[in-house]
């Protein structure tokens, strides 16, 4: 009976470890950049998107600013897909970055070829 017991007890053991392992497996997983550098890089990338200039240009300049923030494409994408994932804190990281867009289009020159007509 004591070996029937034991058997058990490690196969428990072995499920709980194996929850953990999902659990933990299937959860975002926090980006290498907070949401300040995030709200910051992000809005930058979205001004570039705006620009009057070729798709190959505004690509460029898109992976520059990447780069000097040591990220990727990939990276701001899981960077998104993590911040989305909490609705509420998302909400309040769009309205920062309509703000931070705002401060930055007033820092940039004001030569109104530079951005595309928003309709």
């Amino acid at each position: 009976m004591t070996l029937h017991t034991n058997s058990f007890h490690g196969i428990k053991y072995i499920l709980i470890f194996i929850s953990f392992l999902v659990f933990f497996c299937n959860r975002e997983t926090a980006p290498g950049i907070d949401e300040e550098e995030f709200i910051e890089v992000y809005a930058r990338f979205l001004i570039i998107n705006e620009l009057r200039a070729a798709d190959s240009l505004k690509i460029s300049y898109q992976d520059q600013l990447l780069t000097e923030n040591s990220m990727t494409r990939e990276d701001l994408k899981n960077s998104i897909a993590f911040f989305r994932s909490d609705p509420q804190r998302w909400v309040v990281i769009l309205e920062q970055l309509r703000d931070r867009i705002k401060i930055l289009k007033t820092e940039m020159p004001q030569d109104s070829t530079l951005y595309e007509e928003q309709n």
